[in-house]
């Protein structure tokens, strides 16, 4: 999936929803997941090498139930009961975190930060 069409999905959304725009944003700096919601900027982050797995739709909708969720109720729990109501909403599973193909995508990026980080502190050990 292209930056793009992530932001088209993202735009259909919200407009479904009724929600104020949000934007993708790709990030090289997400550590811990693929992707993050930022819910005052409005925005979702993601891994650019998550966009390019199967699992992209599925992350991207899984950000914007966090969003919906926030919007309905700013005090609700981010993998709480409402949050869950939201994915099945957006046609998700709410138990359905990040596939196999995104994990192993994720574990890809992490292994060449360790390797990048390894060589600018001086090289191999």
């Amino acid at each position: 999936m292209k930056l793009a069409e992530a932001q088209g999905l993202l735009d259909g959304l919200c407009v479904d929803w009724g929600l104020r725009p949000m934007q993708i944003k790709p990030s090289k700096r997400l550590t811990t997941s693929g992707a993050n919601v930022y819910l005052l900027d409005r925005s979702v982050q993601i891994v650019p090498a998550l966009l390019r797995c199967s699992e992209a739709e599925q992350t991207i909708r899984h950000e914007f139930a966090h969003m919906l969720a926030y919007d309905l109720d700013e005090r609700s729990p981010a993998h709480g009961a409402l949050w869950k109501e939201c994915c099945r909403a957006v046609d998700i599973y709410p138990d359905l975190y990040l596939g196999p193909i995104g994990t192993k995508v994720m574990l890809e990026v992490r292994t060449q930060r360790a390797v990048r980080k390894q060589t600018s502190e001086g090289g191999e050990r």
